[in-house]
């Protein structure tokens, strides 16, 4: 699974404390005054994997809530986590089914940073697709790898769909939901 750390939850930004745009939830750690004002606690937006299904991005979904709502998200290498992995979720038929999940969950969590609307996130969606599936096919040096690509790219046209059959509620809710709201006072 070498290269696939981040399918995984590996994120490694360096050796110091780091302010960051994204982070992923292996050992997040989140201020509840943030959670609060950010809405998720109230509608979180994205589901998470749940039983077999692999989706995921609730996490994400919170991390850049929080970072909309003006709170700073911040990378500190010294927190360090060891995730224990289960060897049937360290075999190429896992990998392709979290790159499939990882993909539909991309498109949804895209959505959440678009600050202008459905109509020019659908064609921005759109192209993102057709160059995720474009790059697939280009890479042609380890078959496991391009097939893991191929299969993100597919979920992401599929989490594309699921956003596009949204009821226009859900929709509006969604989209742009954790763009930068401008503040006073800055967050620390």
């Amino acid at each position: 699974m070498k290269g696939f750390g981040w399918c995984f939850a590996e994120q490694e930004l360096g050796q110091a404390a780091c302010k960051v745009d994204g982070l992923v939830g292996a050992g997040m750690v989140v201020r509840r005054a943030a959670l609060v004002e950010c809405g998720w606690l109230e509608r979180p937006l994205l589901s998470d994997r749940a039983g077999k299904r692999l989706m995921s991005g609730g996490d994400v979904e919170i991390a850049q809530r929080i970072r909309g709502a003006g709170y700073p998200l911040w990378f500190a290498p010294d927190a360090v986590l060891r995730h224990r992995i289960a060897s049937d979720r360290a075999s190429w038929h896992y990998l392709l089914r979290v790159n499939y999940g990882l993909g539909a969950s991309e498109a949804l969590v895209n959505a959440l940073g678009w600050p202008d609307d459905w109509r020019s996130w659908r064609r921005a969606a759109q192209r993102r697709a057709v160059n995720r599936l474009a790059r697939a096919f280009r890479q042609r040096r380890e078959l496991v790898a391009a097939l893991a690509r191929l299969s993100y790219a597919i979920g992401f046209a599929r989490g594309m769909c699921a956003c596009l059959a949204l009821a226009s509620e859900d929709r509006r809710a969604l989209l742009g939901a954790a763009v930068a709201q401008k503040r006073a006072t800055p967050r620390r």
